[in-house]
């Protein structure tokens, strides 16, 4: 996912796909981290990690 992708749709439900393991975890993007690297905050379950937008893609699966 592109980063301008992932700040135009606050509150989009989102796949982060683990980039050495290959798990997949689903989580909302809350808004973007812009100090040093740009990062998307995402919210997984109880937890909000910042997490670069490579790693994730819009879950198509949820509406």
């Amino acid at each position: 996912m592109k980063l301008l992708a992932a700040k135009a749709k606050p509150g989009a439900r989102v796949i982060y796909t683990h980039p050495s393991t290959g798990k997949k975890e689903s989580g909302v993007i809350l808004g973007i981290v812009t100090v040093g690297i740009k990062l998307v905050n995402v919210r997984y379950g109880n937890r909000t990690e910042p997490t670069h937008p490579t790693n994730l893609e819009f879950d198509r699966s949820k509406t």
